[in-house]
């Protein structure tokens, strides 16, 4: 399990179990989760709501990644079944405490 952000620099590949633990537990409280403009277009456009959207980060599941961006954050893709709709989000976690959601669909 992720520790702390010292000792996430140490490690070069990160599992998507760790990752999305990570990610579900950030997403407990809603403040950690930073929505990009893109994302809110997509989400407005696809009728997706903030509840979706924090659902699929606490009880969802990587679908693919987690791979490593040249800025250094994770970035995965996580599906969760939300409303009788499959939500999935793309998300950038910077270790800083923060959950960036890049686009949803």
């Amino acid at each position: 399990m992720i520790g702390s952000m010292s000792n996430i620099t140490l490690l070069k590949n990160l599992s998507a179990e760790d990752l999305a633990r990570h990610i579900k537990r950030l997403a407990e409280d809603s403040g950690n989760v930073v929505f990009t403009n893109h994302a809110r277009d997509r989400m407005s456009e696809r009728k997706i709501t903030f509840r979706h959207v924090i659902e699929c980060l606490r009880f969802g599941r990587v679908i693919e990644g987690p791979y490593k961006s040249v800025k250094g954050d994770w970035k995965c893709t996580m599906v969760r079944a939300v409303s009788g709709i499959d939500i999935s989000t793309s998300v950038a976690v910077n270790f800083d405490e923060e959950l960036i959601i890049i686009t949803v669909f």
